[in-house]
């Protein structure tokens, strides 16, 4: 699927690694602002 996905594995001494699998611009794009260009300038 789209977004991303957690893998967590367990090193030699016990500690939790989260590693992220996928498409990091499908997870944030909803967040991103909407890009706009300047037409002109009033003057």
């Amino acid at each position: 699927g789209a977004g991303l996905r957690e893998v967590i594995r367990t090193d030699a001494t016990g500690r939790r690694i989260s590693t992220f699998i996928g498409d990091p611009s499908a997870t944030w794009a909803p967040f991103q602002a909407v890009s706009r260009k300047v037409a002109g300038i009033k003057q």
